[in-house]
């Protein structure tokens, strides 16, 4: 496995722990760190990308964060 798959992995695994509730608050770290930019970018994610997963994932693409009221349920509801 490249490296590339690798870093696609970890976020797409960060993505499916949004749904678990005794992986939440990791996930939400993830996102909210420095780690999400280092995979994103190791990924081949570029700024625009980051933002728009962000976004889809219910925070704020500005603050480059998600917020925990929106993530009750893993996304905005």
């Amino acid at each position: 496995m490249g490296t590339r798959a690798l870093a696609e992995a970890v976020i797409l695994q960060s993505v499916c722990d949004l749904w678990k509730q005794n992986e939440q608050r990791g996930s939400l770290k993830f996102f909210k760190g420095k780690w999400f930019d280092r995979y994103a970018s190791l990924a081949g994610m570029g700024p625009t990308e980051k933002n728009r997963l962000i976004r889809m994932l219910g925070g704020s693409a500005k603050a480059g964060m998600l917020s925990p009221q929106q993530n009750r349920r893993g996304a905005a509801a």
